[in-house]
């Protein structure tokens, strides 16, 4: 957990599958971050993945929260770069590259 002034950034829970909807349901956030939109079903199989890479890397992606509500997510992700798609760093080895990345809802955009 990383407390700011301003935000909270803590490990995803099933809950926050509502907030998390707000960005991952919606076409225009999804035309930037790449891949559909999603339903409350994939946005929760969506938090179990990132849990999961968690536990298999040690790193992750937080949720962003300010005052109670979840306003999108952010962290680290590992990719295999000879195929470009995710895993950890025990199957990439060498090839492995982290990513940093961020997504929120577009009610949050644009206010530093």
């Amino acid at each position: 957990m990383i407390e700011t002034e301003r935000l909270l950034l803590r490990l995803p829970r099933r809950e926050d599958a509502d907030d998390l909807l707000e960005y991952a349901g919606d076409p225009e956030v999804m035309r930037w971050i790449g891949g559909k939109t999603g339903d409350r079903a994939s946005t929760e199989a969506k938090i179990e993945d990132w849990l999961a890479r968690w536990q298999t890397n040690g790193i992750g992606h937080f949720v962003v929260v300010r005052g109670g509500k979840v306003l999108g997510r952010v962290g680290f992700v590992v990719w295999d770069s000879r195929l470009w798609e995710l895993t950890s760093y025990a199957e990439a080895g060498e090839h492995a590259e982290t990513e940093l990345g961020w997504a929120l809802a577009q009610a949050h955009w644009g206010k530093g």
